[in-house]
């Protein structure tokens, strides 16, 4: 007799914050068009606000429709996943 798993139902901001922050941990990083959504108009904002400040510091590179870590962000990956919780 086996036990079956369970699925866990996550909200769409979850699953964005999820997101991110596997995708901050990958060189691949992540589609911005994955990500707005699961969002409102209002953190689509303020994340994109957030994504900004860390491309100007070099941690992160925009290049069409993906965001994704630069080597020195890839050492910063969890805490700037921390800034979209």
């Amino acid at each position: 007799i086996g036990s079956r798993g369970s699925l866990e139902q996550v909200d769409d901001l979850t699953w964005a914050r999820e997101l991110v922050m596997l995708g901050l941990r990958t060189s691949d990083g992540i589609a911005w068009s994955r990500i707005t959504p699961l969002l409102t108009q209002a953190m689509v904002f303020t994340w994109w606000g957030v994504i900004e400040k860390h491309v100007r510091s070099g941690n992160l590179i925009v290049a069409g429709d993906r965001i994704a870590p630069s080597e020195r962000g890839m050492l910063q990956a969890d805490a700037m996943a921390e800034e979209f919780f």
